[in-house]
C-alpha cells in the first residue's frame, strides 16, 4: 500500500525533526556558555550588539557605533593575530555605495551586482533589516565586498526568485580570501544563485582551508547566446529546420494581420508608463493567472519600478516591444552592460499565443545582437527553458553555497540542511508537476 510505503521511506522527515532537535540544544548550550551572544571586532574585548534595529521607524532607538556590525567602513582592514587580513563587516552607507559601484565598474561585475539594483531590492523585499557587507581593502581602496544581511544569527546575501545572480564583487580571485574571516566562521553565510565560476570556486577553498564545512547545491541553468559571427549561420547551425520553418510561418500569419515590428526604448522619458504597459502583458498572462506577475505583489512591483529607475539612469534600461499595429504583442526588460544584453523579463499577448509572440519576440532580439556591434551575448536569465535552450549556445550554471559556522552548531546545521533536501527530493518524487503548481498558485494567493 501507498501509506505503507511512505511510512518505510520516511528517515529523511525523521532525520530532519532530530537534527532540528539538537540544533536547538546546541544552541541552547552555546548560549549558556557565552551568556551573551556578541561579536568581536578584533579588539582585546568584546561588545554586545545593540538591539535590533528597524529603518524607517522613528521609534526605534539610536545605533550605537560600539559593534562591529554598524560601525562606519574603515579605510583599512583589520589584522589577524597570525598576520592574515580580517574583512570587516560593516553597514553600507552612501561613501560605500560609491566606491562599491565603482569597484563594479572597474571590475566588470554584472549590474545585478551593483549597489543601486541591491539597493532597490532591501527596500521592496528587506525594508525592516539593514544591509551590510563583508569588505577588503587595499591600500585603503575597495578591492572586495560581499553585501549581506542578517536573519537568526546567520549571514545571507539578499536574493530570492528575482535574483539573476548574486555574488561577490572584486578586482581580482587574491582579493576574495579575506572575505571568509571570523564573521563567517561565528555566523556562517548563504549565498544562492551563485555562478559557477572562478570566484566561487576561491570562496569555497578558503572556507575549506579554514576548516569550514562547506555545501554546494545545484539551483539552475540559464541559458545563453553569443551573437558573433554571421546572423544566417546562426541559424543554419543553431536552430532546426523545423524551428526555423515555424518562426516563418507565424511572422507571416502575423505580418497579414498588421504591421509587425521590433522597437526598443532607452525610457529617458515616461519610464513609468512605459513599464507599465510591459508589466500589464506579463499580468494578462498565465502568470498573473498563478499570481507571479510582477503586478500580483506591491513587493516586486516597487522592486521593478525602483531597479528599472536606477538602470535608467546608470545608462543601463532597455525595454523592447513586439507590436502588431502600435499594439504590444510581446515585451522583453533588457539591461546593457559591457557587450551584454541581460533579458530580466519577458512576456506576450495570451490572445496571440497561437503566433509564439514570445519566441518571435526573441529570435528578432538575436537578430537585433547580431546587428550591433557593441553586443556581442544575450543572457536568458531564469530557469532553462526548453525555447530558451533551442535559441542558446551555452548555459551558465548557478548554485547554493553554504558555509556553516565553527563548531557543534554549524555541524548540526549541515545535518538539517541534508535531512531538508532529503525530504524535498522525496516529496518531488511522489507528487506531480501540476500539484506543485497548484500549491505555489495557493501560497502565491496567501502572499497577495
Amino acid at each position: 500500500m501507498r501509506t505503507g510505503r511512505f511510512h518505510e521511506n520516511s528517515e529523511p522527515a525523521n532525520s530532519l525533526r532530530a537534527a532540528a532537535l539538537r540544533c536547538q540544544a546546541a544552541r541552547i548550550h552555546d548560549s549558556s556558555e557565552r551568556g551573551e551572544q556578541h561579536v568581536n571586532d578584533g579588539s582585546s574585548s568584546a561588545v554586545q550588539p545593540p538591539p535590533a534595529t528597524h529603518r524607517n521607524n522613528p521609534t526605534t532607538p539610536s545605533r550605537t557605533t560600539n559593534s562591529p556590525l554598524e560601525r562606519p567602513h574603515p579605510t583599512q582592514d583589520a589584522e589577524t593575530p597570525d598576520g592574515g587580513v580580517e574583512a570587516p563587516l560593516v553597514l553600507v552607507d552612501e561613501a560605500l555605495c560609491a566606491e562599491w559601484d565603482e569597484l563594479a565598474t572597474r571590475s566588470g561585475a554584472a549590474p545585478f551586482l551593483r549597489p543601486g539594483w541591491i539597493q532597490a531590492w532591501m527596500s521592496a523585499f528587506e525594508p525592516r533589516r539593514a544591509l551590510h557587507a563583508l569588505t577588503v581593502r587595499r591600500g585603503g581602496e575597495l578591492a572586495a565586498i560581499l553585501p549581506v544581511v542578517r536573519k537568526g544569527g546567520s549571514l545571507h546575501c539578499p536574493t530570492n526568485a528575482e535574483t539573476p545572480v548574486m555574488g561577490p564583487v572584486a578586482l581580482d580571485t587574491a582579493a576574495l580570501r579575506p572575505l571568509i574571516g571570523s564573521h563567517v566562521e561565528r555566523h556562517g553565510l548563504t549565498l544562492r544563485f551563485s555562478p559557477e565560476d572562478g570566484d566561487q570556486e576561491a570562496l569555497i577553498g578558503n572556507a575549506r582551508a579554514r576548516g569550514l564545512l562547506v555545501s554546494v547545491t545545484p539551483l539552475r541553468r540559464s541559458p545563453c547566446t553569443s551573437v558573433q559571427g554571421n546572423w544566417e549561420e546562426f541559424q543554419e547551425r543553431t536552430l532546426t529546420a523545423s524551428r526555423r520553418r515555424d518562426l516563418r510561418r507565424n511572422e507571416r500569419r502575423l505580418a497579414a494581420a498588421g504591421e509587425l515590428r521590433l522597437t526598443s526604448h532607452d525610457v529617458s522619458q515616461d519610464l513609468l508608463t512605459t513599464l507599465q504597459r510591459g508589466l500589464e502583458l506579463e499580468a494578462a498572462g498565465w502568470k498573473g493567472d498563478e499570481g507571479t506577475a510582477v503586478l500580483s505583489r506591491p513587493a516586486t512591483t516597487s522592486f521593478y519600478r525602483s531597479a528599472s529607475a536606477w538602470a535608467a539612469s546608470a545608462s543601463l534600461l532597455r525595454l523592447y516591444f513586439l507590436t502588431l499595429d502600435g499594439e504590444p504583442v510581446a515585451f522583453s526588460l533588457n539591461l546593457e552592460q559591457n557587450g551584454t544584453s541581460y533579458g530580466v523579463k519577458t512576456a506576450y499577448a495570451p490572445a496571440h499565443r497561437a503566433f509564439g509572440p514570445g519566441v518571435l519576440m526573441l529570435h528578432r532580439l538575436i537578430a537585433e545582437g547580431f546587428s550591433r556591434p557593441e553586443i556581442h551575448m544575450l543572457e536568458h536569465l531564469g530557469e532553462d527553458d526548453p525555447f530558451k535552450r533551442e535559441f542558446s549556445t551555452g548555459v551558465r550554471h548557478q548554485s547554493c553555497v553554504r558555509v556553516f559556522p565553527r563548531g557543534a552548531r554549524g555541524r548540526l546545521q549541515q545535518q538539517v540542511d541534508r535531512g531538508r533536501l532529503a525530504l524535498t527530493t522525496e516529496l518531488r518524487r511522489r507528487t506531480t508537476p501540476e500539484s506543485r503548481r497548484t500549491v505555489q498558485r495557493m501560497l502565491a494567493s496567501v502572499k497577495r
